[in-house]
């Protein structure tokens, strides 16, 4: 772009490197355009309102071109490629992405061939609600904690809260007789490390139950929601996770569990060891790594699935694959605790879209990224959002 021709806001939305600006956020990004608005102020307006338009709730209706498409995952391979060389910088990178869904192959698929025609338009409302504090309940009395910190047992019972950067900010002494529990509202995350070295992530919407030692023949936990655990190996000693629905027995793994008690579909995914479903009605079941065990109602099954999809939400990512806008949406609004409705229309769950898609502090960055990807657009007011799968 130069400075002969008076561009219009539309010309920007159509330049790869504004759109990569916009989606990325990079620091090298961000000093190309405040060098180019320095360079050529009288476009400034148009630039101004390309940037409004991008976040305005009609984003859905430019979506990138291949062309475009394939810039946005060059850029991402080069600067993957840049983070492998300068691995310092590693948590700068991550910092300075606002919010980016990362493109792969088919960024979005329509399934079985399905035209949505134009006028097929399906309005969800969302309504946000007031996000609870996560409460460590222990001889019956809660305690309040932010999302930043974890509860970190010692063999002896004594606990400490202890913050992301490792500073320890109060020490507790819990009762062996009582059982604990951690409970995690909606839009909330934390994790917990037990008395054996055990570390468990505990997702949005998560109760778990645990003894201050574990000081019989087994060690037991009660679970509802979604955790990821590493269980501490101890052959002599095993390891069961019970829910509404199944047990799980291990001696040493990693793996994730997902039984919100208000999901129809459970599952327990495998990520390195061996475990042993244990199922009323059903035989116990072995696991190997990526192993996928689904419970349907009363059906069960077993398929081979790619981990990452599944346990990538403890970092701050949604990885998903060829997974329906209803599924994305519903994983969102766990996240952030906002109370989508309908998605179980058939325009929805007959869209799929794949890629990664990062989770920022604010839900509006993550629905923007999404609208740019997705046949949906946006727009809030107060605590409700709107939805519209528009084609």
């Amino acid at each position: 772009m130069t400075d002969k021709i008076m561009y219009t806001y539309r010309d920007f939305l159509n330049n790869d490197k504004f759109v990569k600006w916009q989606i990325l956020q990079t620091e090298e990004l961000n000093q190309y355009w405040i060098d180019y608005q320095i360079e050529f102020p009288q476009h400034k307006e148009a630039l101004d309102k390309a940037v409004e338009v991008f976040k305005n709730v009609r984003i859905n209706n430019y979506l990138p071109s291949e062309t475009q498409q394939e810039a946005l995952l060059d850029s991402i391979r080069k600067d993957t490629l840049y983070r492998k060389r300068r691995i310092k910088r590693l948590q700068y990178y991550a910092a300075s992405v606002a919010c980016i869904a990362v493109l792969v192959v088919s960024t979005l698929l329509i399934t079985h061939n399905r035209v949505v025609p134009e006028n097929n338009v399906v309005q969800i409302i969302g309504e946000t609600q007031d996000a609870m504090d996560i409460q460590f309940i222990s001889t019956g009395k809660p305690m309040i904690l932010p999302q930043d910190v974890e509860i970190q047992l010692t063999e002896n019972g004594d606990a400490a809260i202890v913050t992301k950067e490792g500073e320890n900010i109060e020490n507790l002494n819990l009762s062996s007789k009582t059982m604990n529990k951690l409970i995690v509202p909606l839009g909330k995350r934390s994790s917990l490390i037990l008395a054996d070295g055990t570390k468990v992530w505990l997702n949005s919407g998560t109760q778990i139950e645990f003894p201050s030692v574990f000081d019989g023949q087994t060690r037991d936990i009660n679970i509802r929601g979604e955790i990821f655990i590493d269980v501490a190996k101890n052959d002599k000693k095993p390891f069961y996770i019970h829910t509404s629905q199944f047990d799980i027995q291990v001696t040493g793994t990693k793996f994730n569990v997902s039984a919100y008690d208000d999901a129809q579909v459970k599952s327990v995914v495998l990520v390195e060891g061996q475990v042993k479903i244990h199922a009323p009605g059903n035989k116990p079941m072995e696991m190997k790594p990526n192993d996928r065990l689904t419970f349907d109602g009363g059906a069960i099954s077993k398929d081979i699935v790619d981990t990452s999809e599944y346990i990538s939400w403890k970092t701050g990512i949604l990885n998903f694959k060829k997974a329906s806008l209803a599924d994305i949406l519903n994983k969102v609004g766990r996240h952030y605790n906002v109370n989508f409705k309908n998605l179980k229309s058939s325009t929805l769950s007959e869209t799929t879209c794949s890629g990664k898609l990062v989770l920022a502090e604010n839900i509006d960055s993550v629905m923007i990224a999404l609208s740019v990807l997705a046949p949906i657009s946006y727009s809030r007011e107060g605590d409700i959002i709107y939805i519209k799968n528009a084609k």
